[in-house]
């Protein structure tokens, strides 16, 4: 499938995801949704289960410290997004935590040695720009 299109798609997924997380969190507190939706998360991948039969697994000890701190971090936020959903309007906080990669490439450039250029600055710039405009209307 071409990568295009798939990136397309992945942002009409979070879309509808945030949509309806707000919309979860107008009916119930944000400890029972964040709950819910991580129980039929696991629910919804275990189909992933067949494709895992043709792939290569590192269960190394570092590799499973990195999953556990990834679902420790992803329950967190998960939690966070839903108790800040359940306070303010969906368009300030989706936006606004839309702009997590931000500080997944400052990590990867200290801690992975990944190079970051001069254009991708400025983006980052902008997106900070972007969010405080965003927040700050709210």
């Amino acid at each position: 499938m071409n990568p295009n299109l798939i990136i397309i798609l992945c942002i009409i997924l979070w879309g509808m995801w945030g949509f309806t997380n707000k919309f979860c969190n107008m009916q119930n507190s944000p400890v029972f949704v964040t709950l819910v939706t991580n129980f039929l998360y696991m629910a919804f991948s275990l189909p992933l289960l067949f494709k895992l039969k043709t792939e290569e697994i590192n269960w190394s000890f570092s590799v499973a410290g990195f999953l556990v701190c990834t679902a420790i971090f992803g329950v967190g936020a998960k939690f966070l997004f839903n108790m800040a959903l359940s306070q303010s309007p969906a368009s300030g906080v989706v936006s606004a935590t839309s702009a997590y990669p931000i500080v997944t490439l400052i990590l990867a450039v200290i801690f992975l040695n990944e190079k970051m250029n001069f254009q991708q600055g400025l983006g980052v710039g902008l997106c900070v720009i972007g969010v405080y405009l965003i927040t700050a209307a709210n």
